[in-house]
């Protein structure tokens, strides 16, 4: 989750690869990281599925670990969007 919001960083791939490797015998989760794979490498595909694709990945690791009662909205929740901060319009220095 940590890289969730830079997919296009090495770190994120690097974490892609560990479950692969962590869940190499769960068929379900290793068909979710190459449907991840092919939208991130899809130019065309809005960045929203992408963010919903990853919550998903998120979500079904969290099921096979034995999360109970999570949802996907409190994994889109726990790492929320950045909201633009407000910047100093110049009045400042009076």
């Amino acid at each position: 989750m940590t890289y969730r919001g830079d997919y296009a960083s090495a770190d994120f791939r690097r974490s892609l690869n560990k479950i692969s490797i962590i869940f190499h015998d769960s068929e379900p989760v290793r068909t979710q990281v190459r449907h991840l794979y092919e939208v991130i490498n899809t130019p065309s595909a809005p960045s929203e599925q992408t963010k919903r694709t990853i919550v998903g990945l998120i979500y079904k690791l969290c099921q096979d670990n034995g999360f109970k009662g999570l949802t996907e909205y409190d994994i889109d929740q726990a790492f929320a969007e950045n909201k633009q901060t407000p910047q100093d319009p110049g009045f400042g220095d009076f």
